[in-house]
């Protein structure tokens, strides 16, 4: 088990990629291996990223940063094909 925690060790969620596009399309052969759970720890809110199929090494860790993420005012930017 991997615990990636910004807390203790820098940022290594940053290795965490959406299984989109950098314009939110889907690509064929990505998908979804993990997801993001929010958990509270000494009354402080932490960020988990759950394996929910088996990651062999080497392999990209993808999850979906959700609807929200792509539709932000930060990408409106980039155009979606």
């Amino acid at each position: 088990m991997l615990f990636i925690d910004g807390r203790r060790c820098g940022n290594e969620s940053r290795e965490v990629n959406d299984y989109r596009d950098q314009r939110g399309n889907e690509v064929a052969g990505r998908e979804v291996n993990a997801e993001y759970h929010e958990v509270l720890l000494d009354g402080w809110p932490r960020l988990f990223i759950k394996a929910i199929k088996d990651i062999p090494a080497n392999t990209e860790i993808l999850v979906s940063y959700g609807e929200s993420y792509w539709e932000s005012e930060l990408l409106k930017c980039i155009p979606r094909a």
